[in-house]
Order: structure tokens, then sequence, then C-alpha cells
């Protein structure tokens, strides 16, 4: 009995710094944020454009996840 397959676990064909990255399939959008967290996605989006020196593109997506991720738990820690 095998517990554990080192083989399949370790692949030493593998060169470290040759991983590549394939483009994003789901995008995600203002449209998939909620209406009612739209103003909450634009002020965490000037926040990080504004505060943190990050470019919009960028901010808008790192905000939208997290509206995303701040609606879905809402119901545990209500802020406002």
């Amino acid at each position: 009995m095998i517990l554990l397959d080192l083989d399949n676990i370790f692949d030493n064909d593998r060169v470290a710094g040759s991983i590549t990255l394939e483009p994003a399939t789901g995008v995600l959008t203002v449209d998939d944020v909620p209406a009612e967290w739209r103003d909450f996605l634009r002020e965490r989006t000037a926040i990080m454009q504004d505060d943190g020196r990050v470019p919009y593109d960028v901010a808008e997506l790192l905000a939208i996840a997290d509206t995303i991720k701040v609606a879905a738990n809402w119901h545990l820690y209500p802020r406002f």
C-alpha cells in the first residue's frame, strides 16, 4: 500500500521560474456587483487609486473582488 505517491506529488521536470500565466477567462465587471453595492465599489476603487497609487484598471478589479467578498459575508459582519 502506498500512502503518498511522491512521483506524482513532485514533478522533477519542472524548472523554477518556468510558470506561464494564461489569460483569465472569467473577468469580473462592475455589472457583477449588486446595484446596492456600486457606491461601495466606487469608494473602494477611488481609495485604492488615490491613496494606494494603484492604476485605475487594477484598482477597479481589486475593488470588485473586495466588494463581492464583503457583500457575500455581510450577514456575518454588518459594518454600516
